[in-house]
């Protein structure tokens, strides 16, 4: 199967190609370090997959975002070469058709609806004070890695034990990377939640398992 996420680079610019699904997507640019006086100006410009072209423009203290609602088909962001990751962060959530798409999740674990994480990539979108609830799938000793990769606003993951009865806490994070032992063969169960606010919050989430 075709990569669904490509890196290139033509001169001095880098592109950052994905394969989008179709689901709604979001792009931010912004700066790692407002207070250091590193960050002056930067720009990067994304082409939906439909073609339609948005020019953001940040500074150290204002970021620029979009949302992308092109369809299925390539998504295209393009880093000028004044553009320093050292200092500037591109954050994204596109959709993939490798990755899993959250979508509405039900809120409560015991949900005969709740779906399976992907091995890789896992996509989603808490609207407002939305929560969502996700099982992985997990054998008695596996070691599971959850990355944040990206998220809109605030988020916090707490990771519970299935095979108790309520399931029991055995970790959480808000926003860096946890690493968790599966203490049974029923698997793990998430809950993602936004940290306040009333606003919309893609978030890209990676997922792995080391099968013991």
């Amino acid at each position: 199967m075709q990569s669904t996420h490509r890196y290139s680079r033509t001169g001095s610019e880098e592109t950052i190609e994905v394969e989008s699904n179709g689901d709604i997507g979001w792009v931010r640019l912004s700066c790692d370090t407002p207070n250091s006086g590193a960050c002056n100006t930067a720009s990067i410009r994304v082409i939906d997959s439909d073609g339609e072209v948005h020019e953001l423009d940040a500074d150290a203290s204002n970021s620029a975002e979009t949302w992308l609602d092109g369809g299925e088909g390539t998504v295209s962001i393009h880093l000028p070469p004044q553009h320093n990751s050292s200092y500037w962060n591109v954050h994204y959530v596109i959709p993939t058709s490798e990755g899993h798409e959250v979508g509405d999740h039900p809120e409560s674990m015991s949900d005969p609806d709740v779906q399976d994480a992907n091995e890789g990539q896992n996509t989603g979108l808490l609207v407002e004070n939305d929560v969502d609830a996700i099982h992985i799938p997990s054998g008695k000793g596996d070691i599971i890695t959850l990355n944040l990769e990206a998220s809109r606003t605030n988020l916090s993951i707490d990771v519970y034990d299935k095979s108790t009865q309520p399931p029991s806490l055995i970790g959480n994070t808000d926003g860096g990377n946890l690493v968790v032992e599966s203490p049974s063969d029923e698997g793990l169960d998430l809950k993602v939640r936004a940290s306040g606010g009333s606003e919309d919050n893609p978030y890209r989430l990676k997922c792995k398992s080391i099968l013991m």
